[in-house]
């Protein structure tokens, strides 16, 4: 754990002082055209770019074996840096993680994030940090008021499903993922995901960097 944060404070130190970046906590008008950016098909992509503009890097830096993490979130010079694994490359991961870690950036930047989080999304430690990040991801990207009320919620097929996504300008992975996670069967909709689709996007920069 401590020699990846080391790589990832390395990596962002080195962005924080080449283009002298700024945060400003109460800026979060943003937030909803990030979540949009998921039905891109360099999503990814985009969103390192927007949150480099609000002052948040993200860096990828590959798993270390072993060690169970699929995002963090610290702070580096005041500047807040995300580092994410994508040791689960699929798209619903990659949304809801990065989702995640900017909850800890928005929420707890005065109340938490000097220490840092380190998150195994799947495996929540339930506390009320995590509590509050898991909500505030989630209705960001699908607010609870048409989750609750939407036939996705319950759909057995596609076409809810993908229509709610249309309705939200989200990627449609993103409500297969909540699907999954929700009724606890990670053998349906597995294809609907976005498998395979991240790392080629964004790991080539880590060799680059």
């Amino acid at each position: 754990m401590l020699s990846w944060k080391a790589q990832v404070t390395r990596r962002a130190e080195s962005i924080i002082e080449n283009e002298r970046l700024s945060y400003r906590p109460l800026d979060v008008s943003w937030l909803k055209e990030l979540a949009k950016l998921s039905a891109k098909a360099d999503g990814p992509l985009q969103a390192q770019a927007l949150l480099r503009e609000h002052g948040i890097v993200l860096v990828i830096e590959r798993n270390i074996p072993g060690m169970e993490v699929d995002g963090a979130a610290f702070l580096v010079e005041n500047i807040p840096v995300i580092g994410l694994t994508l040791r689960r490359d699929a798209l619903d991961n990659f949304w809801f993680t990065l989702m995640h870690e900017v909850a800890h950036v928005i929420l707890h930047y005065r109340t938490g994030l000097a220490s840092g989080f380190f998150d195994d999304v799947e495996h929540v430690e339930v506390d009320e940090f995590e509590q509050e990040a898991n909500k505030f991801a989630s209705d960001l990207l699908v607010p609870e008021e048409l989750w609750s009320r939407s036939p996705a919620r319950i759909a057995k097929v596609p076409a809810p499903i993908e229509n709610l996504a249309k309705q939200l300008g989200i990627a449609p992975a993103i409500v297969y993922g909540r699907i999954r996670f929700e009724r606890k069967n990670y053998a349906i909709f597995s294809d609907k995901i976005g498998r395979g689709s991240v790392k080629k996007l964004l790991l080539p920069e880590v060799s680059d960097a």
